[in-house]
């Protein structure tokens, strides 16, 4: 098992920033961030950020990957 965890770690030390999404639940406004994670999430619900437009803060990611 330590060694999977280990092998793990080589991985994720080698991935490249991701794009994550973001939709606003105040003002419906969605935007795309590069974000390179540090640590292994269990949900996007983890990935937050802060609204561009109207500046609310913990906006949850809904998806990950490329553009629209």
């Amino acid at each position: 098992m330590s060694h999977e965890i280990a092998g793990m770690a080589e991985t994720s030390g080698q991935r490249v920033a991701d794009n994550y999404w973001f939709k606003c639940t105040a003002c419906d406004y969605d935007w795309p961030r590069l974000l390179l994670p540090s640590i292994i999430f269990v949900s996007l619900s983890f990935v937050t950020d802060q609204c561009p437009n109207c500046g609310k803060k913990h906006v949850p990611a809904y998806k990950v990957g490329p553009g629209r």
